[in-house]
């Protein structure tokens, strides 16, 4: 198999190498537009129309718009005798064109693509030809167990009962060449870059098995408004690549499904003094969900695991096999190739940075460096050492630690590097200066409602005890017992104020009891709800920041806080 680079302004060389390499000796193009009968019926009554409506275009200079009806009809059945196949195509295409009927148009582009590119490679098919003649062409093109065909089925086809996918399930679940068969389904209904998208509805609609779907892939044909010899050669590179691409998949599951295996056999081999130990008194020791713990005994035995497994030299071989046979199709060059990956890749790329406020709040995380606050249309990291904001199993914190700093987070970068730092794939910036003092106990709030919101029902003497981790149900009594005194104090105060008209006036002045004197804007003066009972800061975990990013964070911050001053150079002008 050769692994050269074929250059980017070649086309016909490029289609050869990747139908080479893949062992592709024939493409079979199934659409209804093949039936030449159907399409000289179209392009007589569309042009007999286009003379009765008066509607004319240059490109349409092969009639005579002034010839009688009776002439005129004549002549379009001999215009259309004289064409070559590839010409009634290209005419039919400068029909709808004049027409503006520009699905038409899309449809037909790939029919004239392929009737002009590479044709040694390609037999065309209407659905009737191709229920009568397929075993034919199977028989007569694969010769040996490396052949292979392309099938290319269109989507939309006239026939409302017998679509594109019923001709590839047919040709798929019948005859004994499936394993030497790929296929490609064409629409315009499909935008580029929603491919897969749409294969999985396919999927679903159709009840087509995994093993059948392996075996396909759709192809968009917006694509071939632009370029249409890339767009088919990039079409077919994608489909031939999805088989490689899904044998490497299976290969990747069984691995990981071996390991996960190993993971259940070792915990459930642990002996329960073993466990116990690890999962439950060490996480209370520590104030740690024993959950947390779990997940990394888990991780820590899958990680081993998986290493184990490709200790085998059939394992590694067979997988880095498909590495490289994806890698050669890979390497063909196609001009302007659409990038179809982005999507996915960044919302794995989020999750691998970002716990998502679902996950942090509804599992009513403790607080972590690295939890990420909105406030009005701002928002805040908390930077905080890990060690000091830790939940102990008294439900406080060590040195009963009660203040951290909230840093805001910007889109613009700041001016000087030591200022700020960037959160990957979000192009946010953490900006240093902006750095605030808040209590601990309004952002605890957070962890006890499903929302991440900073707030507090005091009707709401308990917690459900099975939903939260033992150190919090104690975090909780100790808040809510401090929330009750701040009420009663500002009780106080509310009843007194309707006495007094001089404390009334001094009102403004006062700074809650709960909260320190900040400069931090947004959070309510008068945080407690007296109706309803209830605290509400209007502050609102939305997501955590990940380890090592959000270490790394703090790391930058405790050395912005701790930078040197230097007197000034009198020297210098400004």
């Amino acid at each position: 198999m050769t692994s050269s680079i074929t250059t980017a302004n070649d086309p016909t060389a490029a289609l050869a190498q990747l139908l080479e390499q893949a062992g592709i000796r024939k493409i079979a193009y199934i659409d209804d537009r093949f039936s030449i009968e159907n399409l000289k019926e179209e392009f007589i009554g569309n042009l007999k129309f286009l003379k009765k409506e008066k509607v004319s275009a240059p490109s349409l200079d092969f009639v005579n718009w002034s010839d009688p009806d009776p002439i005129f009809n004549r002549g379009l059945e001999k215009i259309w005798e004289d064409l070559d196949v590839l010409s009634k195509y290209e005419h039919m295409k400068m029909i709808y064109e004049a027409q503006g009927k520009d699905d038409d148009v899309v449809n037909i582009s790939p029919v004239i693509s392929l009737k002009s590119f590479m044709p040694k490679y390609v037999e065309t098919f209407s659905p009737e030809q191709w229920e009568k003649e397929r075993e034919n062409f199977f028989s007569t093109t694969i010769l040996n167990a490396n052949d292979r065909v392309l099938c290319l089925f269109d989507m939309e086809l006239k026939d409302p009962q017998k679509n594109g996918i019923y001709y590839l399930l047919e040709t798929l679940n019948t005859g004994d060449y499936i394993e030497q068969t790929c296929c490609a389904v064409f629409s315009h209904l499909i935008s580029v870059g929603k491919e897969f998208n749409k294969k999985k509805e396919w999927c679903t609609t159709y009840t087509i098995a995994p093993e059948i779907a392996a075996k396909f892939y759709p192809i968009s044909k917006e694509s071939f408004s632009s370029d249409p010899k890339w767009s088919f050669i990039e079409g077919i590179k994608n489909v031939i690549l999805v088989q490689e691409v899904e044998k490497l998949k299976d290969q990747s599951i069984e691995i990981l499904k071996n390991a996960q295996r190993n993971v259940i056999k070792e915990i459930r081999e642990m002996s329960p003094e073993t466990y116990n130990h690890i999962v439950q008194r060490t996480s209370i020791q520590e104030g740690i969900w024993e959950m947390n713990t779990l997940f990394r005994v888990s991780s820590i035995i899958q990680d081993s695991s998986l290493k184990d497994s490709i200790t085998d030299p059939k394992i590694r071989s067979k997988f880095n096999s498909s590495i490289a046979t994806i890698r050669s199709y890979d390497r063909i060059v196609v001009e302007n190739e659409q990038v179809r990956w982005s999507e996915q890749a960044i919302d794995l790329r989020n999750k691998e940075i970002f716990d998502a406020s679902e996950t942090v709040n509804l599992l009513h995380y403790p607080l972590a460096n690295g939890d990420i606050f909105q406030l009005g249309k701002k928002q805040y990291i908390l930077l905080v050492q890990p060690c000091n904001i830790s939940i102990r199993k008294k439900g406080s914190r060590d040195h009963d630690f009660e203040v951290a700093s909230i840093v805001e987070i910007v889109k613009e970068r700041p001016l000087h590097s030591h200022l700020y730092v960037e959160i990957e794939c979000k192009d946010l910036f953490v900006k240093f200066p902006r750095n605030y003092s808040l209590r601990l106990d309004v952002l605890d709030l957070a962890i006890f409602d499903s929302d991440g919101v900073c707030k507090i029902d005091l009707k709401k003497e308990e917690l459900e005890s099975e939903l939260f981790h033992f150190p919090l149900q104690l975090r909780y009594k100790k808040l809510r017992k401090h929330y009750l005194n701040c009420k009663n104090k500002l009780c106080e105060l509310e009843d007194a104020l309707t006495h007094v008209k001089k404390l009334r006036q001094l009102e403004v002045f006062l700074k809650p009891v709960i909260s320190l004197d900040t400069s931090l804007k947004g959070l309510p003066q008068r945080p407690y709800n007296r109706r309803d009972d209830e605290f509400n800061f209007n502050i609102r975990r939305i997501r955590r920041l990940k380890e090592p990013y959000a270490s790394d964070a703090l790391q930058k911050f405790m050395l912005y806080l701790s930078r040197n001053g230097f007197d000034h150079d009198y020297t210098k002008n400004k």
